[in-house]
């Protein structure tokens, strides 16, 4: 197999070395998540064994106190090498000063943990995916059906590596197949399209508010003859519109996938020959699908509850959280706590988070749906809908959050005008609130649970 580079950025390449020389060592491959200017200045160190403080060299810590009361204190120094680190883990650095010119991999068994890849946290705290090697390497044979490619091709992902669906799809099936890497330090839209033509992409990787920027971003520049082959999205639903005027401008298809942390990746694609709009498509080689209600009984078709998963792409556990593990995990199948239902032929189509439906006046709500409406008005960005409940033994209020295009005015007046000529009378929100952004994680996908009312970040560390 050749592996082909192009990339001026540092850290991610870093990620392409440090991900096959983890695995070749057999260690396991624990990744990071950067923060956006719109989420918290604090991280999350989930399931430690022991109290401690990881201060900066800048913070002064009573360390008397602290190891009165059992707490280790690691103060990381300005510069150096002899800064605190993770437990158990060795710099990229020191791993290739170490490494020999010639090596052999160390052997590993299929269901050994690969990589610790934290979900994204958009109803609860992130959880820690310990996927194994098998898990990828089905993950790559899932997608044999999907795109075809030869050592001609070039991958790019606009989704970092950091991310399941960039990791796996974007970085781990472009080196199994021996195609060429494309990498941007930073995203830009207009640059993307240039560079495309110039290093002749075929394959790209991104997430439905990618595909929409590009859109915009071609309508000041003339797209001649596009050099690619295969445009996958996921992470997120996808408007159909965003789709049609996509091929419109493009002539390329976008294939939307449908995927997990828990699963590494895609568990069902929409099929290039055979699309559906709206729907996630039909199961990948490998990978069985089924709807299953409260108790976990199978739904006939057309019928809405909840998407469980069964095949060697589903994960082993949560690291240290044998609850949480057990909860997901039944009888071999994952229960994602996303909502959808299946058609006659098989196709997927996901609908709602199971922590996300709104109950009012007995119904179950799909806030999908009100969200689908208010963004198809022509003022509106962007817009996220929950259920409030005032008081406890109250049915939940709908409020919907909305984001206006840049520009524009609208008022909450007109917004609830709009869905009251549009929606059954128990799906129009009570409360719309206008603001300028919402809360999302690193990859896009807005976090509701800081939308809901009495929401506490609870990284945050506060004084007793």
């Amino acid at each position: 197999m050749e592996w082909r580079l192009i990339s001026n950025t540092k850290a991610e390449v870093a990620d392409l070395y440090a991900l096959p020389a983890t695995v070749a060592r057999a260690r396991i491959l624990r990744r990071y998540i950067p923060v956006l200017r719109n989420t918290a200045d604090t991280i999350i160190i989930q399931r430690v064994a022991k109290k401690g403080v990881l201060a900066g060299s800048e913070v002064v810590v009573d360390r008397e106190e602290a190891e009165k009361k059992g707490i280790e204190i690691a103060v990381r120094p300005k510069g150096g090498r002899k800064g605190a680190r993770s437990a158990e883990t060795i710099s990229l650095q020191e791993l290739m000063l170490k490494a020999k010119d010639k090596f052999t991999s160390e052997e590993s068994q299929p269901d050994e943990t690969a990589a610790l890849i934290y979900t994204s946290g958009t109803t609860g705290n992130p959880k820690g995916a310990m996927l194994t090697h098998e898990n990828f390497l089905a993950e790559c044979e899932a997608t044999s059906d999907i795109i075809t490619t030869t050592e001609g091709d070039k991958f790019t992902t606009l989704v970092p590596f950091f991310h399941i669906y960039g990791l796996a799809i974007g970085l781990v099936v472009s080196l199994f197949r021996g195609c060429g890497t494309v990498l941007f330090p930073q995203y830009s839209p207009r640059q993307f399209l240039k560079r495309t033509g110039e290093e002749r992409i075929s394959i790209l990787i991104a997430i439905p508010t990618q595909y929409h920027h590009l859109l915009l971003a071609s309508k000041r520049r003339t797209i001649t003859q596009s050099p690619l082959k295969y445009c996958i999205s996921g992470a997120a639903p996808m408007p159909v519109m965003v789709i049609e005027a996509f091929k419109e401008i493009f002539g390329v298809d976008i294939i939307e996938g449908y995927g997990l942390t828990e699963t590494t990746a895609a568990v069902a694609v929409n099929p290039q020959e055979r699309t559906k709009p709206g729907s996630v498509g039909i199961p990948v080689k490998g990978v069985q699908i089924r709807i299953g209600d409260n108790q976990g009984n199978e739904l006939p078709p057309h019928q809405a509850g909840e998407v469980l998963v069964k095949g060697k792409v589903v994960m082993k556990g949560y690291y240290n959280l044998p609850e949480e593990t057990q909860g997901v995990l039944r009888d071999g199948w994952l229960c994602t706590g996303d909502i959808g239902y299946q058609d006659d032929e098989g196709y997927l189509y996901i609908t709602d988070r199971k922590k996300d439906i709104i109950i009012k006046g007995g119904f179950n709500i799909s806030p999908a749906e009100i969200e689908e409406l208010l963004c198809s008005h022509p003022k509106v960005k962007e817009a996220a809908v929950v259920g409030q409940k005032e008081k406890e033994g109250r049915e939940e209020a709908i409020k919907a959050f909305v984001v206006p295009v840049e520009g524009e005015e609208v008022t909450t007046v007109e917004l609830i005008r709009y869905c009251r000529m549009r929606l059954a009378s128990n799906k129009i929100p009570d409360a719309v609130e206008l603001r300028e952004d919402l809360p999302k994680s690193a990859t896009g996908k807005v976090l509701k649970k800081e939308l809901r009312q009495g929401y506490k970040d609870r990284r945050v560390i506060e004084r007793e």
